[in-house]
């Protein structure tokens, strides 16, 4: 289990620089970013279920601690329109109606906001997930804590982090300090790239340290080193500026208090909302979703319920253009997918409302057996079916060890509409291969690189639960 803190503007700007700028409420305002953002709120809510999460927000920071540190600090960014900061208090408003905390300041950034909350609030049994796309949130991560970009999947521990950057996270805001930042218009150290700052942090560990050596540094072992000490001793007063600039405020007492549970939802509020903004049904319905009330602080019964998924049907209750998704097939408040299965796969999906179960279930690390079926093209000889047991080699490394054998095609299989490819003069066969890891389109891969490519993929297992008769479309509620 995680405590989430999201960059909220972060998924903000995002839908206000997407594709569809056509997006209109029912007073004809855009509200692109408005439903970019809630859509990306329902995805996550739906996927991850986190029992402790905080959304923080930037406000107009004409005022911020570091203009009165530093006048030109964002003075390259443009005034935010009308259109777009009449949209950010729309998101506000929607969190607030499903009953998720939300923190902002108009002297702090959210990402002091974020700091604080992790200093005050981190635990060794509460690891925190830190949903961004800003570099300079790395700077918080410790041992257990992910930093997310999480609509593009890409995540980062301490080891990932320590490798991307050349510094460990705890070095990021010297590293910054030394390299200057463009995007928010901080004073580097010029001549001092990525590169040469970790380089002088390698050495030097800190800014403190590195000021106090400052005539060593033409002495180290990379090219240009006596330059780079020159403009170091040059410039050395503008460290003072750039190192509170980058430098993230974990101490502001007022977020000592914050309520990391949710609340009850305000469902009147939220249906307002949806009324106003002109939202289209998939998107309504995925709101009544989250617009039930629900004791959240009274522990109840797990609930778990079997999916049996059919082709072409996305893994998620967002709506996603003119494709299903579990929104057209489960009307059930409250579960959520544990772990994923493609658009052009079938079979056994898990959903449940225990965040625990669902991380279990779908962290690679529990290892989890997922049985699968696959129709190949071609006949996987010994050596093939050997091979996928042994563990092959993927773009992303090596599979683990797996379960493969030839099977006959199961007699309770349903017709798939519409059928595979099929050709006259090459034969098909039936595998059942069982993993436990979950990569992107894994099995497929697997069998591909014993050379059958993959033309049918059903679940019919994950851990101890089967497919059962379930027919596609159908699904079971069960006992925990």
């Amino acid at each position: 289990m995680h405590l989430f803190l999201v960059d909220s503007s972060i998924f903000v700007f995002r839908a206000w620089y997407g594709p569809d700028k056509t997006m209109m409420n029912l007073e004809q305002q855009p509200n692109q970013a408005f439903i970019g953002f809630t859509d990306f709120v329902h995805r996550l809510l739906s996927e991850q279920a986190p029992a402790r999460i905080v959304f923080a927000f930037d406000e107009s920071l004409k005022t911020s601690a570091r203009k009165e540190i530093y006048a030109d600090y964002k003075a390259n960014r443009s005034p935010a329109p009308i259109e777009l900061k009449r949209q950010f208090a729309w998101c506000q408003q929607w969190i607030d109606a499903l009953g998720i905390s939300r923190v902002s300041s108009p002297h702090w950034e959210a990402d002091d906001l974020i700091g604080s909350l992790v200093h005050y609030h981190r635990a060794a049994d509460l690891p925190v997930a830190l949903l961004t796309a800003d570099k300079d949130l790395t700077q918080l991560v410790a041992q257990g804590d992910l930093w997310w970009a999480y609509l593009d999947n890409y995540r980062l521990d301490y080891a990932a982090i320590t490798k991307k950057f050349g510094v460990r996270p705890e070095q990021i805001a010297d590293l910054l300090a030394l390299m200057g930042d463009k995007v928010d218009n901080i004073p580097g150290i010029p001549g001092v790239g990525r590169k040469t700052a970790a380089n002088l942090l390698k050495k030097y560990h800190n800014i403190d340290e590195l000021r106090q050596n400052l005539l060593e540094v033409g002495k180290m072992k990379f090219r240009y080193a006596m330059n780079v000490q020159r403009s170091l001793i040059e410039n050395e007063a503008l460290l003072d500026i750039s190192a509170q600039l980058t430098r993230i405020n974990c101490d502001l007492d007022e977020m000592k208090a914050v309520r990391l549970t949710r609340r009850a939802p305000d469902a009147q509020a939220l249906q307002q909302l949806m009324l106003e903004q002109a939202m289209d049904p998939a998107r309504r319905h995925a709101g009544r979703i989250f617009s039930i009330r629900r004791r959240y602080s009274q522990p109840a019964m797990p609930k778990i319920l079997l999916f049996n998924k059919p082709f072409q049907v996305l893994s998620q209750f967002s709506p996603s253009g003119d494709k299903r998704t579990l929104a057209d097939f489960i009307d059930i408040p409250g579960v959520y997918p544990a772990g994923r299965l493609d658009y052009d796969s079938e079979g056994l999906m898990l959903l449940t409302d225990d965040g625990r179960l669902q991380a279990r279930i779908s962290d690679p690390k529990f290892k989890q057996a997922k049985t699968y079926l696959a129709q190949v093209e071609g006949s996987p000889d010994d050596s093939a079916i050997r091979q996928l047991g042994q563990g092959v080699l993927l773009k992303d490394g090596p599979s683990r060890a797996a379960k493969a054998r030839r099977v006959a095609e199961p007699e309770w299989l349903w017709p798939r509409l519409p059928p595979i490819r099929e050709r006259k003069n090459i034969p098909t066969q039936w595998l059942e291969i069982q993993i436990s890891e979950g990569r992107n389109r894994q099995v497929r891969r697997m069998t591909a690189a014993v050379g059958h490519a993959t033309l049918r993929l059903l679940r019919i297992g994950i851990a101890e639960w089967s497919l059962g008769d379930l027919q596609p479309g159908e699904y079971s509620m069960i006992d925990d």
